[in-house]
């Protein structure tokens, strides 16, 4: 439901309230002698959910989120392409070079929201490192603020992204490796990129690789390494593989029940 649907209902349960109040206090003025209407804790609270529900309305007009919804990760499609980029030099500082290898991602983001403004915040390049390495678990590495000339790319996708309902927005996305943190790092598929949404202060990960990501495919508001999905996926006491086995173990002896009782009951030929 959308931000001036939830402000008009609002206002109109203040309002049916406050014709219930209104009319309770009414009928006791009629009914009793003695009693004051205009300083009746009814009459005032009516008053009071009239101006709640004016305020809603208002709100409802000039198109204010509701606040009080439960903030959530946006509902964003990422459209991701990569290219490669063979190891090449980097000059640090004046006669110190590094060799150096670029992750290249070419990024489109879009808005799927319908009454929603979606603001990312930063991106992260989150590597798994070796279960040998000197280094803690994982790498992390924030994305370029400049291109090199040589890379010969477009424009980079610049932060914080910030979408309008229904609007897309595309930029080139490079991090940069040097060569000896790159022996430290496992497998070169186990990397994800997380992104951080300003308005809900929540991420969303993704593989860092060539492929469409939506919420709830394959873009996830936790962070799972791949390898660790593929080891889930194989593993055979897994708790989903017991209760498909056990499905399927319970579909057979039932189909082979009712095949025996079908052939118990069938008359023999005369």
């Amino acid at each position: 439901m959308r931000s001036r649907e939830l402000w008009l209902w609002l206002g109109g349960a203040f309002l049916t309230v406050a014709l219930i109040f209104s009319g309770i206090a009414f009928a006791l003025f009629t009914k009793e002698q003695n009693f004051s209407l205009y300083t009746s804790w009814q009459l005032i609270a009516t008053w009071a959910l009239i101006f709640v529900a004016f305020v809603s309305f208002l709100c409802a007009i000039l198109g204010l989120p509701f606040r009080l919804r439960r903030q959530r990760f946006p509902n964003i499609t990422i459209v991701s392409g990569v290219r490669a980029v063979m190891m090449q030099p980097k000059q640090l500082a004046p006669g110190f070079m590094i060799n150096v290898q670029p992750q290249i991602f070419n990024l489109t983001i879009t808005n799927n929201e319908t009454d929603r403004t979606v603001s990312i915040m930063q991106a992260w390049l989150h590597a798994r490192t070796k279960a040998e390495s000197i280094l803690r678990d994982e790498w992390t590495l924030l994305p370029e603020n400049s291109i090199p000339s040589e890379l010969g790319l477009g424009a980079l996708l610049e932060f914080p992204v910030v979408l309008e309902p229904q609007t897309s927005k595309a930029g080139w996305l490079v991090f940069t490796l040097d060569e000896h943190i790159l022996q430290e790092l496992g497998d070169p598929f186990d990397r994800l990129i997380r992104l951080v949404d300003a308005n809900s202060h929540q991420s969303g990960y993704f593989l860092a690789g060539a492929g469409i990501f939506r919420k709830g495919q394959w873009l996830t508001t936790t962070r799972i390494w791949p390898s660790v999905m593929r080891e889930r996926e194989a593993e055979p006491n897994s708790l989903w593989r017991r209760f498909a086995s056990a499905c399927r173990s319970w579909a057979l002896r039932t189909r082979a029940r009712l095949t025996r009782h079908r052939g118990d009951t069938t008359e023999p030929p005369s």
